[in-house]
């Protein structure tokens, strides 16, 4: 799904989300502190352009997961996986976040995902995203973060960040929803968090519970008769449990263990069919996936003299099961009058297991000099197991070869029905040293320089079987590879103190680990051969960023006008990309080609007046490919064409938003406000002449949404009524199609759009 705002550092969206829960209006914009630099800091002295969002506008604005959170925040976006990426079925609806153009669309990822201080993001699994429920704030980092964040954050960093428990205060809220969705079912949720000292000053806990369910606005319908087969058949329900705990046996030492886990079933895809009908879906089969995690962690710091101590230690754990149903596929559409059952159904399990630890020390934020350094250790697991079953296969190619499955291939399927098989294991490990320092030169005027020296190593094991997965000699292919790199990413910058504010100029380097490819069937020798490849096709190795910015925020006007922006310029070199096999219909990924991201952004905040609230952004992005880079065998056709800009990227983007706040009567607080956001039309394929162009879907349209909240807030509660999608839009955010172009499934567009209009109900009881 993609879904484009302003890149602008919306930092103080918080103070606004806080204006309005009092009884009146504050003064003044209050104070955000984030930890986007591993030490607690006011956002404004942060000389990177970043967001911050808190737990109340989060909740206002009804963001629910990464979807919802994409358009709230400015710079971050979403590609959907498909033709033009290798991190899953676009049939899933499976997203990848991209900032500031930097997208993976192959290899491993290019945005650094991190719940707390854990890395999440994944290359075989795609990413899975926390649910937002009792979140202290998300944090955005835009630019490369890799001297503090490593591998992964090459176009920047999204945060989730849970609330610590309280050793003094205890706290409790519970929020209850319903809304019911234009052309489908009635969603709902409840949730409960509470926390506060068991023994006062030295031991606190926090829990939180929380269930979502999602009620489904896509219909299936028969593909060849349109009988329908099932109503809103897209539901999902969510399940969030978390529980920690603060212990500080002395004054010096503080240690927090946890544990966060995550549910999500999805009965069916997002996708729609737009030649066939907004909302219909074309799939005989539904396509259901399911995915949880769990992620213990444990926090040890201890206060020294002049300096904090502290480790963070970590297990990820995910599982995820997925159907992918290819009806539409080409077989069908050829030789459907011969076989008028046959369908083929893709089972792809994906696992993921990540240990991390990080021992860093922090100097205190009282002196000059200032700095942060620590050494981290992740030894990341993932394994893929794909079986493709096709129950009809023998009598497919009786009736267009006369041969049966054994006869044609030699190998017959797997326990009758299973043509394919695969299983992949990779293992990733990175050992790295960091060191980032601030050093006033005056009291006004800070240098800053960082450095992260790593050492990563990839590898792979796989094994593939079944009529479609042996090789010459007709036994199973098994294969496997490894590369191994010491990237250096080294960051410097000046920043200016203006007093409620600063100005800042910074210079980063980042990059993503690189890897190795599988061993390719052997219907694609010949042309590996052509390519001076033999066999298996070479690893490829970590690509890079280069990134300038500049930048100024400060408030004004006593603090009820704050003015941020930022200019950059990002150069890109040895981008990971798919290298097209057209003889045998099959792919690798290499590093090729060269890209520019370049552009400003502007953003205003302000309360004119006691009571209300207006913000405005824009953001100008032109990200292209600087470098023309033919097929490697075949001049006639281009992996990327100098010019062409980079995928799902708009240049223009804008949001604007207005709020109101009153008190009619004593110990009440009203409260309206209307937002509207725009993202220009972008490209979803690259030009003609071009491997991957199509047409038909090539050109994304800009897209408007607008939404509107009303409320009231009396003590500890709060209700409110709320619109999302106001005028019901469905342009499509994302499209491909159902085959090669040049075929019958060239024209079996499926799409992605925003949830269709949905009204509901918001009720919230703090203490």
């Amino acid at each position: 799904m993609r879904v484009w705002f302003a890149a602008i550092p919306l930092s103080l969206f918080v103070a606004a989300a806080a204006a309005v829960e009092g009884d009146g209006a504050p003064s003044n914009l209050e104070e955000v502190v984030v930890t986007a630099t591993k030490r607690a800091e006011n956002i404004l002295s942060v000389p990177i352009s970043m967001s911050a969002v808190s737990e109340a506008q989060l909740e206002q604005q009804g963001v629910k997961d990464i979807n919802d959170f994409s358009r709230l925040v400015p710079g971050v976006s979403l590609v959907p996986a498909g033709p033009t990426t290798t991190n899953g079925a676009q049939s899933t609806g499976s997203r990848t976040v991209v900032i500031r153009g930097i997208a993976a669309t192959a290899g491993s990822a290019t945005t650094g995902i991190y719940l707390d201080d854990t890395p999440i993001q994944a290359r075989e699994a795609g990413t899975v995203y926390p649910a937002v429920f009792d979140l202290e704030r998300v944090e955005v980092l835009r630019g490369p973060q890799g001297t503090l964040f490593g591998a992964g954050s090459e176009g920047g960093t999204v945060r989730f960040i849970t609330p610590t428990p309280s050793l003094t205060q205890f706290s409790a809220m519970s929020h209850g929803e319903v809304s019911f969705t234009t052309y489908g079912a009635p969603s709902f949720e409840a949730g409960v968090a509470a926390g506060g000292p068991v023994v006062d000053g030295k031991v606190g806990v926090r829990a939180s519970v929380w269930s979502r369910h999602d009620g489904g606005y896509i219909d299936r319908f028969n593909f060849f008769t349109n009988e329908p087969l099932a109503a809103n058949t897209n539901s999902t329900d969510s399940y969030v449990g978390r529980v920690a705990a603060q212990v500080r046996p002395t004054d010096n030492l503080t240690i927090v263990p946890a544990i966060y886990f995550q549910k999500i079933n999805k009965d069916d895809s997002d996708v729609w069919w737009s030649t066939k009908g907004v909302y219909q879906s074309y799939y005989n089969l539904p396509q259901p996936t399911s995915e949880q995690f769990y992620l213990p962690t444990l926090s040890v710091e201890y206060q020294l003299p002049y300096v904090a101590v502290k480790s963070i230690t970590s297990y990820y754990s995910r599982l995820q099961h997925g159907i992918n149903q290819f009806f539409h596929s080409s077989k069908q559409e050829l030789f459907y009058p011969q076989v008028p059952n046959y369908s083929l159904s893709d089972y792809v399990d994906r696992t993921q297991d990540n240990f991390t630890e990080e021992l860093r020390l922090t100097s205190g934020s009282e002196h000059r000099l200032t700095w942060v350094a620590g050494v981290f250790f992740t030894d990341n697991r993932e394994s893929y197991k794909e079986t493709e079953v096709e129950p009809l296969a023998d009598q497919l190619w009786l009736a267009t070869t006369g041969y049966d499955i054994n006869d044609f291939f030699g190998v017959p399927q797997i326990t009758g029905d299973i043509s394919y098989r695969d299983r992949r294991v990779t293992r990733e490990k990175e050992i790295a040293g960091f060191a980032d320092a601030s050093f006033k030169v005056t009291g006004k005027l800070k240098l800053t320089a960082g450095m992260r020296v790593s050492h990563t190593e990839f590898s792979f094991k796989e094994v593939s079987d079944g009529p479609f997965g042996v090789g010459g000699d007709l036994l199973p292919l098994a294969t496997d590879g490894n590369s191994k790199e010491s990237p250096v990413t080294p960051k410097g910058g000046v920043s200016y103190d203006l007093d409620n504010g600063l100005v800042y100029a910074n210079v980063a380097k980042g990059y993503r680990i690189g890897g190795a490819n599988q061993l390719l069937p052997n219907i694609c020798s010949a042309q590996l051969q052509s390519l001076g490849v033999n066999g298996t096709a070479p690893p490829y190795t970590s690509d890079k960023v280069l990134s300038y910015e500049v930048g100024a925020k400060r408030r004004f006007a006593d603090g009820k006008i704050l003015l941020s922006g930022s200019a950059f310029r990002v150069d890109w070199s040895r981008i990971q990309g798919i290298i097209p096999l057209n003889s045998c219909a099959y792919s690798y990924t290499g590093n090729f080609g060269t890209a520019v991201s370049q552009g400003g952004d502007l953003q205003l905040l302000l309360q004119p007046f006691a009571g209300v609230e207006v913000s405005g952004t824009l953001a100008y992005t032109d990200a292209h490919y600087s470098q023309t880079v033919p097929v490697p065998g075949d001049a006639t056709q281009l992996l990327v064409k100098d010019g062409d800009p980079l995928l799902f990227t708009p240049k223009w983007a804008g949001s604007l938003s207005l709020g109101y706040n009153w008190s009619p009567v004593d110990g009440y607080s009203t409260y309206v406000r209307g937002d509207g956001s725009y993202s220009g039309s972008y490209e979803r394929t690259y030009s003609e002449g071009v491997n991957g162009f199509v047409d038909s879907i090539r050109h994304g349209q800009s897209i408007t949404e607008l939404s509107a909240v009303g409320g009231v807030r009396h003590n500890e509660w709060d209700a409110f009524l709320f619109i999302h999608n106001l005028t019901n839009n469905s342009t499509p955010q994302a499209e491909d199609v159902g085959t090669h172009p040049g075929t019958y499934g060239a024209t079996a567009i499926r799409s992605i759009s925003l949830r269709p209009r949905t009204i509901g109900v918001s009720v919230t009881w703090r203490h």
